[in-house]
């Protein structure tokens, strides 16, 4: 998330609401229209709870285009803020993120459904990591056993 918070003034000093355009692409339980059409989702609660420490006010733009398109049209300055981005050294030269992040996920291994072999290897070297105290992402080891 990209976020300038403004500084207080004196008590007496009119606050000037600041337009915040904001990239709302549909994901599914962070960002969601529902029948009604009220905005609804983490993120959307995420910025909510921003708007009150804040003189924000927004325009969620980019609900019928995808999370990329979202994030290009940041890039092209067409959005202000946009959500749930991963930092990289590649995004890092275009954007600018937050100190803190707005939350946490957890990536996890994937296999066809009835597939065993795989799924207890992997954890095996997960608990193996646990008890050797690992803090460093366990390689991926391709079928023969050779590290990528």
């Amino acid at each position: 998330i990209v976020c300038a918070l403004r500084a207080t003034g004196p008590a007496d000093s009119p606050v000037q609401p600041q337009h915040v355009k904001v990239g709302f692409p549909r994901i599914e339980g962070y960002h969601q229209i529902n029948r009604d059409r009220e905005r609804t989702g983490y993120g959307y609660e995420y910025l909510q709870r921003l708007a009150l420490y804040t003189d924000f006010v927004y325009e969620y733009l980019g609900y019928d285009r995808s999370w990329d398109e979202n994030l290009k049209m940041l890039e092209e300055g067409r959005i202000d803020l946009l959500t749930s981005a991963l930092k990289t050294t590649e995004r890092l030269e275009k954007f600018a993120y937050s100190d803190k992040p707005i939350g946490n996920s957890a990536a996890i291994l994937t296999v066809r459904a009835g597939e065993r072999r795989y799924v207890a290897e992997a954890q095996l070297a997960r608990e193996s990591a646990v008890r050797q105290g690992l803090d460093q992402p366990l390689p991926i080891v391709r079928a023969g056993g050779d590290a990528v």
